[in-house]
């Protein structure tokens, strides 16, 4: 994914630093020049830029991003500076596609492995096995597709990239309207993709924690197991909520993401793990205030706090 942030920023990049180089008079576009309508060399070498950018989007066979790649050519008045945001929205709605592309295949592939993953756990720890037939995909973009915290993940890639469209704007017309020069303004710009990309990286890292829950629970029930128990993290940065339930045990049936099991928060670290009315867990993974795992007894998140952490 970082990659194709890099990718779009060196494009964005590009553009602005050709629009520069355009129409700056001492390193710097006012907002006046930036307001001034496109001549018809310019505006034909837009139209090139633009339906280069609609071929990407029609090769994506998406029909939303289609459509807004047309939307995105038909509504801009032709002054520089609407030319200007239009092929950068541009540039960020390809963006979100391939962002889609590669958290569908991400989510896919850990539901997948989590799934055969706890069977194979849970017949080497009870040595009871069971038959998984072969994995359907429809299940599993059912799976990764459900709207658990109420919106979908696709909706939320959208909505992030609708976001940095409005602070990349923000940028770039504040920047004209106090005369920054192309470096400083590039600058500004990487400090949006950087936050863009940070609110990614939270929502892969929760939207995948709530992948491995739900392939964690089908698991079990497919090996027909009755409960199961909500794990915290045993280190200093456990949510409170988190705290308050780890070790707690909970019916299967009545399992609740964001009430009973996670992710109960965005980068929630939090797991399950099968319920055995005659079995104890002897041991749990704890973590040190550096981040180095260390083994304890069994107790919960009170228990370890109470006595590791000063």
């Amino acid at each position: 994914m970082q990659k194709e942030y890099l990718k779009a920023f060196d494009e964005i990049q590009e553009t602005l630093s050709a629009f520069y180089t355009k129409y700056a008079t001492d390193k710097n576009v006012t907002y006046a020049e930036a307001q001034k309508q496109l001549n018809a060399f310019d505006f034909a070498s837009y139209g090139s830029r633009m339906e280069t950018l609609k071929r990407r989007a029609v090769a994506t066979n998406n029909p939303f991003v289609i459509a807004e790649m047309q939307r995105l050519y038909q509504s801009a008045s032709v002054n520089r500076f609407n030319a200007l945001l239009s092929e950068i929205d541009a540039k960020v709605l390809l963006l979100g596609y391939s962002q889609q592309l590669t958290m569908e295949e991400i989510l896919s592939e850990t539901f997948e492995n989590t799934l055969y993953s706890t069977a194979y756990t849970m017949a080497i720890g009870t040595g009871v096995g069971v038959s998984f037939a072969k994995i359907d995909h429809s299940a599993v973009e059912l799976a990764i597709k459900y709207p658990w915290s109420g919106a979908m993940f696709s909706d939320l890639i959208w909505d992030n990239k609708v976001k940095l469209t409005k602070e990349m704007k923000s940028t770039i017309t504040n920047g004209l309207i106090k005369g920054s020069s192309v470096q400083r303004m590039s600058r500004q710009l990487s400090g949006n993709m950087d936050s863009s990309y940070k609110d990614s990286l939270r929502l892969i890292r929760t939207e995948t924690a709530y992948v491995v829950t739900e392939a964690t629970a089908q698991g079990y029930e497919k090996l027909e197991l009755d409960s199961f128990v909500f794990l915290g993290t045993l280190d200093s940065k456990t949510s409170k909520t988190c705290q308050s339930l780890d070790g707690k045990i909970f019916k299967l049936k009545d399992k609740q993401v964001g009430v009973n099991c996670p992710p109960m928060h965005p980068n929630c670290r939090s797991a399950i793990s099968p319920y055995f009315p005659d079995i104890e867990l002897r041991e749990r993974r704890a973590r040190d205030v550096q981040g180095n795992s260390f083994i304890v007894p069994n107790m919960n998140y009170e228990e370890w706090a109470s006595k590791y952490l000063k």
